[in-house]
């Protein structure tokens, strides 16, 4: 499913973008780069949790909403807005989207 592959996509984002580059754009104390790949990784997650999928890719969908609410979290405390938080999470979503990617679905 294509949701997987921008989850994908995000992950390499939070990685190398905002993890390895530190590429941020702030406004005061609120991060907008965490606020946007959070809000995306939500809808995604949301999306694939009520579509057809079932089993495993229904959990991966879970699991990448929670990391779309943790990051649209993260984006309004300056102290989780660090380099950690982006690779970590950056790591899990790259993961779960080459997972569900590559693994077919049963309907």
């Amino acid at each position: 499913m294509w949701q997987f592959w921008v989850t994908f996509l995000i992950g390499l984002w939070l990685l190398l973008g905002q993890g390895f580059m530190k590429i941020s754009i702030s406004k005061g104390d609120f991060e907008v780069l965490y606020l946007l790949t959070g809000i995306f990784s939500f809808t995604l997650g949301l999306w694939l949790f009520f579509s057809q999928i079932k089993g495993l890719l229904k959990v991966f969908s879970v699991i990448i909403g929670l990391a779309g609410i943790w990051l649209g979290i993260t984006g309004f405390i300056p102290g989780l807005q660090g380099i950690a938080n982006a690779i970590i999470l950056g790591i899990i979503l790259i993961v779960l989207g080459f997972w569900g990617a590559m693994t077919k679905t049963t309907s």
